[in-house]
């Protein structure tokens, strides 16, 4: 049987290739044999629902968006929804009743009849095509094509909007048939209007006078009529909506506008997008319903609002509500119906064949990619539903067409829909309709349906390799083998997801159910062979790509380029010493990894890198032609003592990659200039190919380097191993012959132990790291350089042979200053405990921190004599008390003993500052001196040579102190309590000794100022004690006495002012304003005195009380004179008067007698000072007495007659 008896409808039928939106042939087929998959059902639901909504009541929800990318059937779903809409006839049929039996749901079926009776006036069109090249760069441009298709559909100009206008004003106002007669009367060739008017501008004239003809505009209207022609068409989204409405009004019809490919015409322009937003928005709002608004796009509405930067389209969005999304998943639906659908007979025949024969057909049909699925047969019935084709092929071809679309020019007039699958699909089984059954068609053979659809640069390439007859078709056939292989790598050029590699290839090929594919494989490598060898077709690792004439060219410069072997090595070398493959540093085992060794990395003789290490690793490559055998390599190991030595594999095409991947770099770096945009993206895609051949060549290489053979000091290493434990043996075999000095550590040691060895002082009875420590002070016992920093320690013990951490050395030098081996300077000044300038952690900082590895040196320490650290101890222990040591390490004797020096020192300053009559400060100064010495002293050595020199003076100054009991002295309290008593008695007799006349006392005060001048704290104290305590009952004696009579005078003060006051009847409101404040004062003079310490200070608080006693008399004299002044109605005047003593008292009178008796009486104050006498009285007899007296009779009674004196206080 033939393939092309296989179907139930004729395989060679005349199917209709692509669906164009325009086009109107053959409909009946189109309807007839639209396939309604499970997809479309849903959609179809979808679309009708939302229609139906429209015809039952208002709404602005009237905008559809059908998505679907290249294979989806969008144009013809939009096509199909045109032709039921518009309620089409289609031979004698209406479109609508084609679905009976289609759509599954009886509601989906009765919304698309309600929806073909609505009297819609469908305008579908390809939005692209439609509009006008001039109007394309206009913001408004989608506006226009709507205004455009809109008028057309009306029968009105779609070439000139002004046309379309004038022609829709001579409808209304009657005149358009008129109108059109009288045009072609006046036109030469008599042409009808319809013909004329895509020539208006040709035609002005006979227009204006047609217009003219038929009164319809005067001559000057018609001729501005056409004056306008001239000029831009504006019209704004607002009036096209009005006249749609205006025409939906007027007619009663609906209008659908069905717009293709919307998206790609919107593309990523802000202003398409604002248009179409805007289009929609207003016919929804204006119209309500009866205007639709459908459109396709590649993508959905989401992704073609997103492509648009810039702007919020959300508003969008919710114009377009119905959103429909079409996929490609179907295709294979649709072609297995429309076109293999077979009869029952042959149907059971096919599965038979498979039952048969499937395993082997599976095992053919073999792709080796990873990750993508390609399609078999799963079973009898998919055998017998795809058959002749195999599953794998729809997708795929699907996926070539979608990339040829975007590859090549002429490729992008492809429709990816399923009716261009179908072609395709058709076209391959009619060239194999006369094979028997049991024939594949083969994926080559789709090219023959493609081949009309490819641009110049594609086909070239094809002709050119046919027509070469000397390797390609020496037999000059019309498609020779290989010339279909050639076809099969340009289909899958452009699929990402395709890998075409040689089986890959072999597959696509296969062409019969029993194929050999052993056979098949050998001629298609010979076939593939020729094309690489004639570079129509590159072989890219272990894939093949066909070239354009263009990608020839590239390939033939990229080749020419030079690459030395030295890049190839510097690449090879970034893939292989990369430390997921061979690391840079190696992890030494002992104590858990804690020694690190850096490597230096070689290839060949190559360095990569820095070669400044100790240790090598060194790759020897295919490129090392001298090195390359075993014998060799193991002759360069045994030389090389300090390297690991590995020998790479012969296989090495990982060498060839890396320099095919370099020419690609350096002619992509070369600047061609060439500036043609399609081979400009060319050799920007030698990119891709670029880091696909370095991705390739690592891994080939990593596989090569875990094949090699590894060398350590002439030895091969036993390859039972893999690659990572080989080399870790290895790197640890160097280490251990290098740096065999490495086993004298045997402990870990890091910045606590340093902390924790300087705190313990000496050499801790313990082995740990005995040997290194041994080691580092020999050396340093053997240099003789007396300057040797921390860093030449470190380094010379980081160096071979014994690779010790800085770590291990800072502790090693930790513990040895610590034992007193070794002495430390930091910028030449002594790094001492001693000091106390440095206290044990900033020695530990000095020891690890790396700023001062090279500002602290080492020095051998001298070692002290018994008989010093002796004296030491003896100073320390009887001039500081201090008897317990931790150690008799000098360094830790000085170190314990000097906190103690430094304390003793700062408490005899402080004594020194205590008064300068305490006893003892010249020994207190000569202490201060000597402790001095011994406390600025910065290390032991020094220390020890001050001890020497004052040891005696020491000892002898200590004995003094004690004997003379200063030490105690100031120690105690209580004895400088004492010795205060004494200075104080001193004082209150310096200060009392005018008033003072007592011979016991002034003996007592003689024998106490020698007692506290003495300096001598020990025989001084006590006699001091005692004659405190004579001095204190003698003066206190004559203190009391003395107080007696201050007090009494003083309270004689309070007695007169209170006497005068209450016979002056001043009344009780002066009484408290100043008696009381005045008594108070009297109060607190008294307790003043009884406190006075010493007896001026006694005799000066009778002045206090006098003063105070002035004060309140002159205040009851102001408010006597006030209160008499306030009686007579006269202002007061005052006088004054000079006591006895030299105070001034005033006294206030009126400047009027009175007229009357007053209550208050004023009451003056006269001594006889105030009164003209004569200050001695001279008196020899009674008459003298008489005399005096009568004289003082006489002043006394004129005083008495002053104005305002009511009475005199007569002071004797």
């Amino acid at each position: 049987m033939k393939i092309k008896d296989l179907f139930q409808k004729s395989i060679d039928r005349d199917i209709q290739g692509v669906i164009k939106v325009g086009q109107e042939d053959n409909t009946k087929q189109e309807l007839e044999e639209y396939v309604v998959t499970n997809e479309l059902q849903s959609q179809f639901a979808r679309f009708f629902s939302a229609y139906e909504d429209s015809l039952t009541g208002s709404t602005d929800d009237m905008g559809v968006w059908i998505s679907g990318f290249f294979g989806s059937g969008k144009s013809h779903f939009l096509k199909v929804i045109a032709d039921v809409l518009e309620n089409r006839e289609v031979d004698g049929k209406r479109a609508v009743d084609y679905f009976e039996g289609k759509i599954k749901d009886q509601m989906t079926l009765n919304q698309m009849h309600a929806a073909a009776e609505s009297d819609t006036q469908v305008i579908l069109f390809n939005i692209d095509a439609k509009a006008m090249s001039g109007d394309k760069a206009d913001d408004n441009v989608i506006v226009k094509v709507f205004l455009q298709v809109f008028n057309a559909m009306q029968g009105f100009s779609d070439k000139s909007p002004w046309i379309a206008d004038l022609e829709r004003r001579l409808v209304a106002a009657g005149k358009y048939d008129e109108f059109k007669q009288a045009f072609s009367q006046i036109e030469d060739n008599h042409l009808d209007w319809e013909d004329g008017r895509d020539h208006y501008y040709f035609n002005m004239g006979k227009i204006r006078d047609a217009l003219v003809s038929i009164d319809f505009m005067s001559q000057e209207d018609a001729q501005g009529f056409i004056d306008q022609l001239k000029t831009p068409y504006q019209i704004n989204v607002e009036d096209f909506a009005e006249l749609v409405n205006d025409y939906v009004q007027k007619t009663g019809h609906r209008v659908a506008f069905l717009v293709d490919e919307v998206g790609q015409f919107v593309g990523d322009s802000l202003q398409r997008m604002l248009n179409l937003q805007t289009v929609v928005e207003e016919l929804g709002r204006v119209v309500k319903g009866k205007a639709w608004v459908v459109v396709t796009s590649q993508q959905d509405i989401a992704e073609v609002t997103n492509n648009v930067n810039g702007q919020d389209f959300s508003k969008i969005q919710g114009r377009f509500k119905t959103r429909i999304a079409l996929s490609s998943a179907n295709v294979d639906e649709v072609i297995k119906k429309r076109l293999l659908a077979k009869t029952p007979e042959v149907e059971d025949n096919l599965k038979g064949m498979y039952v048969a024969n499937g395993s082997a057909i599976n095992n053919a049909i073999d792709f080796d990619q990873e990750g993508v699925k390609r399609l078999k047969y799963d079973s009898p019935e998919s055998f017998a539903n795809n058959y002749p084709f195999v599953p794998y092929q729809f997708n795929l071809l699907q996926q070539v067409l979608t990339a040829i679309r975007t590859h090549g020019s002429e490729g992008k007039h492809l429709s990816e829909g399923e009716r261009s699958m179908l072609s395709i699909f058709q076209e391959s089984a009619i060239r194999m309709e006369d094979r028997d059954v049991g024939a594949l068609i083969p994926f080559s053979l789709f090219f023959e349906g493609l081949e009309q659809f490819l641009d110049h640069t594609h086909r070239i390439v094809i002709e050119h390799a046919r027509e070469d007859d000397q390797v390609i078709n020496p037999k000059k056939e019309r498609n020779p083998f290989a010339i279909q292989v050639l076809k099969t790598l340009f289909m899958v050029k452009y699929v990402t997801t395709f890998k075409a590699t040689l089986n890959n290839i072999v597959t696509l090929m296969i062409d019969s159910t029993d194929v050999d594919k052993i056979e098949l494989t050998r001629r298609v490598q010979e076939a593939l062979n020729k094309l690489v060898s004639q570079q129509v077709v590159e072989k890219n690792m272990d894939t093949y790509v066909f070239l354009t004439d263009t990608e020839q060219d590239i390939n033939k410069e990229i080749e020419q380029q030079q690459v030395s072997d030295a890049e190839i090595i510097n690449k090879l070398g970034e893939f292989l010493f990369d430390t997921k493959v061979i690391p840079s540093k190696y992890s030494y085992p002992k104590l858990n990894g804690r020694y690190i060794f850096s490597l230096n990395e070689y290839i060949d003789d190559t360095p990569m890198g820095k070669t400044n290490n100790a240790l090598s690793i060194r790759l020897l490559s295919t490129l090392n032609l001298e090195k390359r055998d075993q014998a060799m390599a193991r002759l360069h190991s045994a030389g090389a003592p300090t390297e690991v030595v590995i020998l790479l594999t012969d296989q090495d095409d990982y060498i060839s990659y890396i320099r095919r991947a370099e020419k690609i770099q350096r002619f992509r770096m070369s600047g061609t200039n060439n500036t043609d945009s399609r081979y400009r993206s060319l050799v920007d895609a030698r990119a891709a190919e670029h880091n696909e051949l370095l991705d390739m060549a690592r891994t080939k290489a990593i596989e090569a380097l875990h094949h090699s053979s590894i060398f350590v000091g002439g030895n091969e290493l036993d390859k039972g191993r893999d690659f990572a434990h080989q080399l870790d043996a290895a790197l640890q075999s160097v280490v251990d012959d290098t740096y065999r000095n490495l086993s004298y550590i045997d402990a870990a040691k890091g910045e606590k132990d340093v902390l924790q060895v300087l705190k313990s002082g000496e050499l801790v009875d313990t082995s740990e790291n005995k040997r290194a420590v041994e080691a580092v002070i020999g050396w340093l016992q053997r240099e003789k350089d007396p300057h040797i920093t921390l860093k030449r320690v470190i380094d010379r013990f980081h160096e071979i042979p014994f690779g010790y951490t800085e770590e291990d050395v800072e502790w090693i030098v930790g513990k040895l200053y610590a034992a007193g081996k070794i002495k430390l300077t930091y910028n030449g000044e002594v790094v001492s405990r001693v000091s106390g300038e440095f206290n044990v952690k900033q020695i530990v900082d000095f020891l690890t921190k790396k700023q001062y590895t090279e500002k602290i040196a080492l020095q051998i320490k001298h070692d002290y004599t018994p008989t010093e650290i002796k004296r030491l101890r003896q100073v320390a222990s009887q001039v500081f008390k201090k008897n317990s040591f931790s150690s008799d390490n000098s360094e830790i004797l000085v170190s314990e003993l000097k906190p103690k020096i430094a304390s003793d020192y700062e408490s005899l300053r402080q004594y020194e500052l205590k008064d300068q009559r305490y006893p003892g400060h010249d020994l207190l100064q000569k202490g201060i001196e000597l402790l001095h010495e011994l406390n600025v002293t910065k290390d032991s050595d020094q220390f020890f040579d001050v001890l020497s020199r004052r040891f005696n003076d020491l000892l002898d100054w200590r004995e003094d102190f004690e004997d003379r009991g200063i030490a105690d002295f100031y120690v105690n309290q209580n004895t400088q309590d004492i010795w205060d008593a004494g200075l104080k008695d001193l004082s209150i007799y310096e200060h009392s000794k005018e008033k003072i006349s007592n011979s016991e006392l002034e003996s007592v005060v003689a024998q106490l100022t020698d007692q506290l001048k003495s300096n001598q704290a020990e025989s001084s104290i006590q006699n001091i004690r005692a004659l405190d305590g004579q001095f204190d009952t003698l003066y206190n004696q004559i203190f009391d006495a003395e107080l007696k009579k201050v007090q009494h005078k003083i309270e004689q003060y309070r007695i007169q002012a209170e006497d005068k006051m209450v016979r002056s009847e001043i009344g009780e409101t002066f009484n408290h304003k100043s008696f009381v404040p005045f008594s108070n004062k009297i109060d607190q003079t008294l307790m003043e005195a009884k406190d006075a310490g010493v007896l001026n200070d006694l005799s000066a608080k009778a002045d206090v009380a006098h003063r105070e006693y002035e004060k309140f008399q002159n205040e009851l004299n102001a408010a006597v004179a006030k209160a008499k002044s306030e009686e007579q109605g006269t202002q007061p005047t005052t006088s004054s008067t000079t006591s006895e003593n030299g105070s001034t008292a005033s006294s206030v009178a009126p400047t009027t007698a009175p007229t009357a008796e007053g209550k208050v009486k004023n009451f003056v104050d006269v001594h006889p000072t105030d009164l003209r006498l004569k200050q001695i009285w001279n008196i020899n007899d009674t008459k003298d007495i008489d005399s005096y007296l009568k004289e003082l009779k006489q002043q006394l009674a004129d005083r008495l007659n002053d104005d305002g004196v009511d009475g005199i206080d007569f002071h004797l």
